[in-house]
């Protein structure tokens, strides 16, 4: 049997590649594919591959699943093969019209009219502004001690200063700047900015203790403009860029690693605790402790399996929808207007703490993501029809890449941004759902204010000095190209 399950993982792991390598072929927009799904490829692929031959040390979410559950078996395996099946036919199928391309088309064209350097410099200044406010009134240590306990929803450590927290809210609006860098390195101007945003990560950084922010801030972006550099005709360009690639891969490997280790250290070192990184990350191999970052989502597959074989019912949620259609609306105005059922946080029932439960958890700290939530939905089927609507989706964002390359590049953060939304919503984290439609209208705002851009030569530089190939662009985005 375990052959079998080797068979089924493997193939996975072979569609899902193809999709990646072709995506990555296509344009730099492959880079950002490969990160949204790279959770799910190490995770929900690799991973129990790694467990069938015994040769990764389980990390504690899958010791304490399994020693609740069981071990996944062939349910888990087929479900996790249905949807890479999903995620392949959702990029080769290219239909010229679907409702991804009709949503992707509609927000792009609220957004085509922005200024470009304006909402990028104000995104920032709104970001460190808010953070700096926030650090005046919290406090600088209090703000640190206490970041990586409010992320799990432990505010006690704020006492009466709870109230402030808000703050980091509207500061995290000025994140959609993180859209907008690979266009500015390629622009090499505006370098003040550059630093500043630098800064606006740093300070997100210490107070969320995400090392997600670290990677999708900092990393990703580089990533994209070095993919972007390859499209360069000089040779001497092409170099250049793998030699950063080769610096930013391995570098982003620790992040994962280590980035919420490295944040609980500042926390105790600021509180004077004692700190052990072998208690947290334990004794375990490099290897070992990157795979078991993702493992979560392989039981969490099985979790979702298990609940609905034991309800009979698709688990349906009503957070989502809460977070999608109100998350942008603070919960302190929908509690003025006697609205407070429309608040997402208010929900009883909660994905998280659903799936948590599975692992014998009483905090909900381990979200099932797109996958284990499809499971939760309809095992197998559910994971065919998840898988294919976000790579649909990825398709449409594709499209307008691949469009916007070849006239202006630097009109490419809108689907850089769009790409960024939809990887928030297949998260099914309600926060993060909340978070993106906030930034979402914050961008449609701004582009809105009639600012008279600055006089550039953009498409001659996007022509000239990028050396893009309109032609081959426009076929690759209808579909035409391989």
């Amino acid at each position: 049997m375990n052959a079998i399950y080797l068979g089924m993982y493997f193939l996975s792991v072979m569609l899902v590649c193809t999709v990646l390598v072709l995506a990555i072929k296509r344009s730099a927009f492959g880079v950002l594919l490969l990160m949204a799904l790279i959770w799910f490829l190490i995770g929900s692929c690799i991973y129990p591959i790694f467990d069938l031959f015994g040769i990764v040390e389980r990390g504690v979410e899958v010791q304490d699943f399994i020693s609740r559950n069981g071990e996944p078996g062939l349910a888990t395996a087929l479900h996790v093969l249905l949807a890479s099946i999903g995620m392949a036919c959702g990029y080769m199928y290219r239909p010229r019209k679907g409702i991804g391309d009709s949503v992707v088309g509609a927000v792009t064209s609220k957004l085509i009219g922005a200024n470009d350097s304006f909402v990028w410099r104000v995104s920032i200044l709104l970001g460190i502004a808010c953070y700096l406010v926030y650090f005046q009134l919290v406090g600088f240590d209090v703000a640190l001690i206490n970041a990586a306990a409010a992320r799990g929803g432990d505010f006690e450590g704020f006492g009466e200063k709870d109230s402030y927290l808000f703050i980091k809210t509207v500061a995290a609006i000025g994140l959609v700047a993180t859209s907008f860098l690979p266009m500015m390195l390629l622009a090499k101007k505006d370098r003040i900015f550059i630093l500043l945003y630098g800064l606006l990560i740093v300070m997100a950084y210490s107070n969320s203790i995400s090392r997600n922010l670290v990677l999708y801030g900092a990393i990703v972006p580089v990533l994209v403009y070095v993919r972007l550099k390859w499209d360069m005709t000089k040779r001497s360009a092409r170099y250049s860029a793998l030699i950063v690639a080769s610096v930013l891969i391995p570098f982003a490997l620790l992040v994962l690693n280590y980035g919420k280790v490295m944040g609980h250290y500042i926390s105790f070192y600021l509180s004077g605790d004692d700190y052990s990184m072998t208690s947290e990350v334990g004794d375990v191999s490099v290897i070992d402790s990157i795979l078991n970052n993702f493992g979560f989502q392989w039981v969490s597959v099985q979790a979702g399996i298990d609940h609905f074989f034991r309800t009979g019912l698709p688990l349906v949620t009503q957070e989502q929808f809460l977070a999608a259609f109100f998350g942008a609306i603070p919960s302190r105005v929908l509690s003025f207007f006697g609205a407070d059922f429309l608040y997402y946080g208010t929900v009883t029932t909660k994905l998280a703490c659903i799936n948590s439960g599975a692992f014998g958890y009483q905090e909900c700290t381990v979200p099932p993501l797109a996958i284990g939530y499809a499971a939760y939905l309809l095992p197998g089927a559910g994971g065919f029809l998840v898988g294919f609507v976000w790579l649909r989706f990825y398709v449409a964002i594709e499209r307008v890449w691949l469009s916007i390359q070849a006239s202006d590049y630097r009109k490419l953060w809108i689907p850089y941004f769009l790409w960024a939304a939809v990887v928030n919503f297949f998260t099914f984290i309600p926060s993060a759902l909340a978070l993106t439609m906030t930034q979402l209208l914050w961008l449609i705002v701004m582009s809105r204010l009639r600012i008279k851009p600055a006089k550039n030569k953009s498409k001659a530089v996007a022509r000239g000095v990028l050396k893009f190939k309109p032609v081959k662009a426009h076929r690759a985005a209808r579909g035409e190209l391989p």
